[in-house]
């Protein structure tokens, strides 16, 4: 795995209420617990019981890490919502063979939050102990990788707050349609100069 180091806990959530989830998020706080997954995902909004668990384990110094859903809605949908208090982070759905996310997978939306894509194609094991390929796993599989990188991130920096695991990820994310290291002027617009991108960059696929 990403991260193999990490021990994990294993709260089963699925098919319960808001307050099934908000329980288990505030169970593997006072576990210890400093990153939470949760690839639980609805069209609807996010319960306020659910807020109140983030808000918890935010306060504990815990990252509420959600799938963002696969709608291919503008926004956030369901607990992922969460994000927009700034206290969790969301995950989209990147196709790695284009860069581009999945149109399936939700974004961001217009309002900035603590979100970042990632791919969530690769081998994954089946129920035969066999293992097969998935071009497109969704923000399921997807946010897992990013959950990784936190964990590897803390396993370097044990100290650190949410906030600084949160600006961190999203802080060191890039778009590979763009490229790194581009600057944006003050309406959002990229500025292109010929040191933006090196020369085998330029001759990428996702260019």
């Amino acid at each position: 795995g990403v991260a193999p180091d990490v021990e994990l806990i294993d709260i089963r959530i699925a098919g319960g209420p808001s307050s099934t989830m908000a329980e288990g998020i505030r169970h593997a706080t006072d576990q210890g617990a400093r990153l939470i997954h949760i690839s639980q995902q609805n069209k609807g909004t996010v319960a306020q019981v659910v807020l109140d668990a983030v808000d918890y384990a935010y306060a504990n110094g815990a990252l509420v890490i959600w799938c963002a859903g696969n709608y291919g809605r503008e926004t956030p949908t369901g607990p992922a919502s969460s994000v927009y208090t700034g206290k969790a982070l969301a995950v989209g759905n990147m196709n790695l063979s284009t860069g581009l996310p999945f149109s399936d997978s939700n974004k961001a939306g217009a309002y900035p939050t603590p979100f970042v894509f990632a791919p969530s194609g690769g081998y994954y094991p089946t129920y035969d102990n066999e293992y097969r390929f998935l071009g497109n796993g969704g923000t399921s599989f997807s946010s897992p990788y990013v959950t990784g990188i936190a964990a590897l991130i803390i396993e370097q920096n044990p100290e650190i707050t949410v906030d600084e695991l949160i600006t961190k990820i999203t802080a060191s994310s890039w778009i590979p349609t763009i490229g790194k290291d581009v600057s944006f002027n003050s309406s959002g617009n990229k500025l292109v100069s010929l040191n933006t991108l090196a020369d085998s960059e330029l001759n990428s696929n996702f260019i």
